[in-house]
C-alpha cells in the first residue's frame, strides 16, 4: 500500500508543474488521487509495515498537492 500511495502522490505533485492548463476535470481527479493517497498512507502507517518512509513522503506529498488545490480555489 505505501508503494501505491507513494506513486499516487508523486503523480499529483509533479502534475503541479502543469498549473495553467488544469480544467476542472482535472481537478477533481487530482483531489481524488491526493484522498487515495493520503488514505493508503495513513493505512500504511497504521499496520506498521515495511516501508514506512514512503508513507511518511506519500502522505506529505499529498499534503502539499493538497494545500495547492485548495489554493487554486
Amino acid at each position: 500500500m505505501a508503494i501505491t500511495a507513494f506513486i499516487m502522490a508523486v503523480l499529483c505533485f509533479l502534475n503541479w508543474l502543469n498549473l495553467p492548463d488544469w480544467n476542472a476535470d482535472m481537478e477533481v481527479g487530482l483531489w481524488m488521487f491526493t484522498i487515495v493517497s493520503v488514505v493508503l498512507g495513513s493505512i500504511s502507517l497504521q499496520q506498521k509495515r515495511k516501508h514506512k518512509a514512503l508513507s511518511i513522503i506519500s502522505v506529505t506529498l499529498a499534503a502539499l498537492t493538497m494545500l495547492i488545490l485548495i489554493g487554486r480555489i
